[in-house]
């Protein structure tokens, strides 16, 4: 758990970059795991995580220790070798574009955002024509 991990960070004078690893992998391991199984926009985050070595480095030890299925690992390995703008696409619509859309500022906002990307990363849009339809459901 990350109380644990607090703890032994603490007595084993872990840097704080250490921490931010470990605490990432224990966090996503089981996630890279069942990638195959998981939707898109729940994967591709990870993938673009500044600590996404350690994530995967500890997926895979976990694998070969316990011979749980590898799926989920062999695709987030394959996806990590795609080029940037396929793993970690422009949004198809930003803050901007709602306010020059005329959606009222607020909160709201991040909820529409997140949709949308979801829904680009899991292949439900694709356009920003798309998108903007898309708006209609807020």
């Amino acid at each position: 758990s990350l109380a644990a991990l607090r703890r032994i960070s603490a007595g084993w004078k872990l840097s704080n970059e250490e921490s931010r690893k470990a605490g990432a992998a224990l966090q996503r391991a089981s996630e890279i795991q069942q990638a195959s199984s998981l939707p898109w926009s729940r994967v591709q985050p990870i993938l673009v995580d500044r600590d996404i070595s350690t994530i995967v480095e500890v997926a895979t030890t976990i694998v070969a220790a316990d011979g749980s299925e590898s799926s989920g690992l062999t695709l987030v390995q394959e996806a990590l070798r795609w080029p940037a703008e396929k793993l970690d696409p422009d949004p198809l619509l930003t803050g901007d574009d709602l306010h020059q859309l005329g959606v009222p500022a607020g909160p709201k906002y991040r909820t529409i955002l997140q949709s949308l990307r979801d829904a680009q990363l899991d292949g439900i849009i694709s356009s920003r024509d798309e998108a903007i339809a898309a708006l209609q459901d807020f």
